[in-house]
């Protein structure tokens, strides 16, 4: 029985098949080659190789058998023998035993089994489709045959005309680093460029100088109010160089009762202002008061004093907050819940919607 297809079969998926009683085709990687003398390439392959040290059955080829062949193991076993045994006599007869697609099996002078593959097959699947292909080879001139080639004639110029070619050559360099060496200094050493515009695409376009317009800003003055009545003239104070309050105008300070010093000095019942009251006094609040609402921040002591003044008539125990600030912060209140804050925030916008909450 002829067993190459089965054999070339299992060798595109096996890296070895063995015959039992005879040897084993063992297959090995080949990387892709390039011959130096055909220029011919290879694409890369799976070399076979024959060892007649593989006769043990590993049930490789039987079992392709009675897959194949619909057979029984034991018939596969009866044919895989037969084969082996017919082998071996035909190479004892010194003939060659030819294997299709896997190569062919002869002696060699010292009774040796020797194996010579068959190029043609590649039982390496990656490699599925591809060929060798050939390329000639590139042609190029040998070191002799550029030397007999003919060297063009080349025109003798005279030593005049040399000496001459040369002298202008220096002359037009000297020119050159005379005129780059000015183009360079002279900008450096003078206002030459002082007025060039370089961020104009024309650099010699005027350029337009910028005015500066000064705007004044007035701060808003709050006025101040009085939180409390005029008290009455206690008796015995002398009213003689007293001038009556008038009304209080827009822009006008509102006048004060004058009363004699020994009066005044016997006096304690003349009432101020609460923006004098309050007058440069800041309140720095406990650790644990670490919110607080802020009405409004200001530059000017006198404008703090005088919001302040307007709160507490409004019925808030206002006070300006001490912070590291340039600010003088009127604060509402401090509180020390989160809680309390939020409900006094909320209370404060109602009259003040710019009113916010200070966290320290």
């Amino acid at each position: 029985m002829n067993l190459d297809q089965s054999i070339s079969e299992l060798l595109f998926t096996h890296e070895c098949v063995i015959i039992p009683g005879f040897g084993g085709f063992v297959t090995n990687y080949r990387p892709a080659e390039v011959h130096p003398t055909q220029h011919t390439f290879t694409p890369p392959s799976r070399s076979i190789v024959f060892n007649k040290n593989l006769k043990n059955n590993d049930g490789l080829l039987a079992n392709h058998l009675v897959a194949t062949q619909q057979l029984s193991y034991q018939e596969a076993l009866g044919k895989i023998n037969e084969f082996a045994a017919s082998s071996t006599s035909t190479l004892y007869t010194g003939k060659k035993l030819v294997l299709s697609n896997i190569g062919i099996l002869f002696h060699d002078i010292e009774k040796n089994i020797q194996f010579q593959p068959d190029a043609a097959i590649n039982y390496l699947l990656d490699s599925f489709g591809l060929c060798s292909i050939q390329s000639p080879a590139i042609k190029r001139d040998g070191f002799v045959t550029r030397l007999e080639k003919e060297p063009k004639d080349r025109d003798v110029l005279p030593a005049e005309v040399k000496r001459k070619l040369n002298i202008k050559r220096y002359v037009v360099l000297t020119l050159a680093a005379a005129v780059i060496f000015t183009g360079i200094w002279i900008p450096l050493r003078t206002d030459l460029l002082k007025g060039v515009n370089y961020a104009n695409l024309n650099p010699f376009a005027n350029k337009e100088k910028s005015v500066y317009t000064e705007k004044s800003f007035t701060a808003p003055l709050i006025k101040p109010l009085l939180s409390q009545p005029i008290q009455p003239i206690a008796p015995g104070i002398d009213t003689s160089n007293a001038q009556p309050l008038a009304a209080a105008k827009k822009d006008t300070t509102p006048v004060v009762v004058k009363l004699k010093q020994e009066a005044a000095a016997e006096s304690t019942a003349v009432s101020t202002t609460v923006s004098e009251k309050v007058k440069n006094e800041t309140v720095n609040v406990t650790t644990g008061e670490k919110y607080s609402i802020i009405g409004g921040c200001f530059a000017i002591p006198e404008n703090a004093d005088h919001y302040v003044a307007k709160l507490r008539t409004e019925g808030v125990d206002a006070f300006i907050l001490k912070t590291n600030s340039s600010l003088r912060h009127v604060s509402y209140g401090s509180y020390a819940s989160y809680a309390q804050a939020i409900e006094a925030l909320a209370k404060a916008r109602t009259t003040n919607k710019d009113a916010w909450m200070l966290i320290r």
